[in-house]
Formats: C-alpha cells, sequence, structure tokens
C-alpha cells in the first residue's frame, strides 16, 4: 500500500514526463497485485479458521485446467529464463468432479513457487498421471507433481511448511515476495477439504519436489462418435519422457504411433518403412528431401510437418 500510495505522489508531481509516469504506473501495477494476492490470502485463512470454506463441485476437464495454469504460467517462466516441462500420461478419465477454482488455486500456488525460488535458466516441471483409486470404480486417482531445482529448504523448515505464515529465515527468501500463507491454504483444499495427500522432498541449493494425490469422482460425458483415419505418425524429441506420453496420447485415440530420440534413427526407421510399403509421403519443411520419401503413405503432410518439427525444434 505505501508502494502505491509513494508511486501515485511521484506520478503526480512529474505529470508531463511520460516515462516517469509509465515507471510509476508499472510499479503501482506490481503492487496492486501483490496487495490483492495477499488480502485474498488472508480471506481465504479467515474462511479456513472459521470453518467456511467450501468446495464448489462441477464437471472438471483436467486437459483444460493443465492448459489453463499452463498459459498463466508461461509469462513469468518466460521472463525469467526458466524450462517448463509438462508431462501427462496414463490419463483414463478426462472428465472429473472437482473444484476448478480450487484445483487451479493450488496448482498456481506450487507453481508460483516454484518460478519465484528457480534462479533465471532453471528447470520446472509439472506432471500429471492416473492410477486406480482404493475408493472404487466411479473415482479416479490423480497424481500432480510440481519439481523445481531452485534453492529448496532445509529439514527444520520443511517440517513447518505449511503452518500460517511460515517463511524461512534466509536472505534469498527476504528477498522474493510473498505472505507465509499459499502452502498453507493450499494444504487445507488439498488435505482437509478434497481428502487428498501432500508431501514434499527438498534439499537446500538441490530444488524441491510437491506431490498431491487426490481420489476424484469420474463423471460420464456424451460425446460424438469419432472416427480416425488410419494414420500411422512418427513421434521425434531429444525428450523420452515426452516422446512416450505423447506416443502413448496418439495410441490412446486410434493412431499408430512410434517414436524416435534422434534424427538418424528416425531417418531408419522411416527407410525402413519405405522398404516395406515403398509409398511416397513428401514433406517440404524441416527434414526437406530426407523425409521426402519417408514410406509413413497412410500419415498425411500436415500430420508429418508436426512430427518433423518436434525433431528440428
Amino acid at each position: 500500500m505505501n508502494a502505491i500510495v509513494g508511486m501515485t505522489a511521484i506520478a503526480t508531481a512529474n505529470i508531463d514526463s511520460k516515462q516517469q509516469v509509465q515507471n510509476c504506473l508499472r510499479k503501482i501495477t506490481l503492487s496492486s497485485k501483490h496487495l490483492l494476492g495477499l488480502i485474498n490470502d488472508v480471506l481465504d485463512m479467515s474462511k479456513i479458521e472459521s470453518g467456511k470454506m467450501s468446495l464448489n463441485m462441477d464437471q472438471v476437464s483436467l486437459r483444460e485446467v493443465i492448459e489453463g495454469i499452463v498459459s498463466i504460467c508461461q509469462p513469468q517462466v518466460k521472463a525469467k529464463k526458466q524450462e517448463f516441462d509438462v508431462y501427462i500420461h496414463d490419463i483414463t478419465t478426462e472428465n472429473v468432479c472437482c473444484d476448478s477454482v480450487r484445483l487451479n488455486q493450488v496448482l498456481l500456488n506450487l507453481l508460483s513457487n516454484a518460478i519465484k525460488f528457480t534462479p533465471e535458466g532453471g528447470v520446472i516441471e509439472m506432471s500429471l498421471y492416473e492410477t486406480d483409486s482404493p475408493k472404487g470404480e466411479g473415482y479416479v486417482r490423480v497424481h500432480i507433481n510440481v519439481k523445481d531445482n531452485g534453492i529448496g529448504m532445509s529439514e527444520e523448515f520443511r517440517a513447518h511448511i505449511f503452518d500460517s505464515f511460515a517463511r524461512e529465515d534466509r536472505r534469498r527468501v527476504h528477498r522474493t515476495e510473498g505472505t507465509g500463507l499459499g502452502m498453507a491454504i493450499t494444504k487445507h483444499i488439498v488435505v482437509d477439504a478434497m481428502g487428498g495427500t501432500i508431501d514434499v522432498k527438498s534439499q537446500k541449493g538441490v530444488g524441491s519436489e510437491f506431490r498431491i494425490a487426490l481420489d476424484l469422482e469420474k463423471t460420464t460425458v456424451t460425446e460424438e462418435e469419432m472416427i480416425l483415419p488410419n494414420w500411422n505418425m512418427l513421434v521425434v524429441d531429444d525428450d523420452q519422457p515426452l516422446c512416450e506420453s505423447t506416443t502413448a496420447a496418439l495410441q490412446s485415440i486410434g493412431i499408430n504411433a512410434e517414436w524416435s530420440l534422434d534424427g538418424e534413427s528416425a531417418l531408419e526407421m522411416i527407410n525402413r518403412r519405405r522398404e516395406r510399403h515403398g509409398r511416397d509421403s513428401r514433406l517440404p519443411g524441416s527434414f526437406g528431401g530426407l523425409l521426402r520419401h519417408g514410406g509413413w503413405g497412410a500419415c498425411p503432410p500436415p500430420a508429418w510437418e508436426l512430427a518433423a518439427a518436434a525433431g528440428a525444434g
């Protein structure tokens, strides 16, 4: 609040200086967002302590939740030149019954901390997968992991990370904005309100990993029947988990998919298929003439372009 009042006064005194006013407005915007976050956290804690926080259950698409979270976090990640990897695999039920607002709040709390406490050029990973739920056939257990290679935390602080207003007594932490309420709110939403679990592993100078498990009720979604062509696709990238998850996703919707970790082995696979089938699948772009006679003949050019782009990127 002091920053907002001070910057407003400076802007008013320098109203004829466009650059000075713009600089003040940027700082006012940042301070306003921080203040709004403080107010929301305090209000949430007030609801929690009075037992008045409730969940608004509705049908939620896990895919849309992840897409939304990624779009929100990408600007912060790019600003710090960090690497942000998202892995989704073994998803059997996309639509579940959940409070999407609170689920988003949990993920944003975890990812915001990962971004804040990971230095420039660091790596942040988020993974989502499902297993059978002990609650029975009508439920699915959703696992969400958020991992970073940031500054980590001490064993002493890790034992109190979910306490209200808890912040580690370190110079780097005190220079980073925060209330010490985010993890307490996250723990209440995940454990007390949703009946899930949350675990944390961390080591100073190495990074932190938060693991969440939620048993969510399945929802039945009526979709129009979709008939896919008998496509064959090749996924090429140097990230094996990404190749495996992408291939599994393609296979789950009826596409014949294989993967390769480098261009050389991809070309060998293409040549073997060409020798077996003798088809000509022409592709402009990343691999040029090398993929022109790929032999994955049933795959249309747009799909080939996507596969090639993954390898060239």
